[in-house]
């Protein structure tokens, strides 16, 4: 008959391993495979799209954004950092603005931002902003070395051109099945909402190339 001592024992070492096995479910790299090459390819080779990151690459991410979206805001730093420590990612950014007139509205200047070069600065100023408005547009832009006066009337009167952008992206996240932002298109691998810390992202990237090594797009 087992005692009270090699029961508590053996409880604690299921504890125990219940434990690890939630961690290392907890660590596993996220993403869903997506079986599309052709959709995956529209999605990272969009020569209108934003682009950051590192020009040449390994690794292409799509990364889908609303600038109200808290989730968006609270990861774009490690994102960011993430990408800077890899070196070898290539980031493509894609204005899903779902969250009303002022998202549509930061996404127009976003896009007119990036055809005054200074793309980068705007996005890291509204990412931060405590509000999406004509303020924190204007206010992106002078703090970038923007030309506020000229993206204004992008904004205000939108450009077909820039609308094209825009409407592309919408069908591209209805396409991967985005219901909203974030989302996130590592090679093939896609998720849908929040990926997390620096080391989440680290291992969301290891994973899109191990998909890739083992011949998946």
């Amino acid at each position: 008959m087992a005692t009270r001592r090699s029961v508590l024992a053996l409880a604690a070492l299921i504890a125990l391993a219940l434990a690890l096995s939630l961690l290392l479910r907890g660590a596993g790299a996220p993403g869903h495979f997506i079986d599309k090459p052709g959709l995956v390819a529209e999605v990272h080779d969009d020569p209108q799209a934003p682009q950051g990151g590192a020009a040449n690459g390994d690794l292409t991410i799509a990364v889908f954004t609303d600038y109200r979206c808290s989730v968006c805001r609270a990861e774009e730093g490690a994102l960011q950092r993430a990408a800077a420590r890899d070196g070898r990612v290539r980031l493509v950014y894609k204005e899903l603005a779902i969250l009303g007139e002022p998202s549509v509205a930061a996404a127009r200047a976003a896009l007119a931002a990036d055809r005054q070069g200074v793309y980068a600065k705007v996005r890291e100023a509204l990412m931060a902003a405590p509000r999406i408005d004509g303020a924190a547009l204007a206010g992106a832009f002078a703090g970038a070395g923007g030309d506020w006066a000229r993206a204004g009337g992008l904004v205000e009167q939108p450009d077909p051109a820039l609308q094209a952008v825009l409407d592309r992206t919408a069908r591209e996240a209805l396409q991967l099945g985005l219901a909203g932002t974030p989302g996130y298109l590592a090679g093939p691998l896609l998720v849908r909402g929040g990926v997390g810390d620096e080391r989440a992202f680290a291992r969301f990237f290891a994973a899109a190339r191990a998909a890739r090594r083992d011949g998946r797009r």
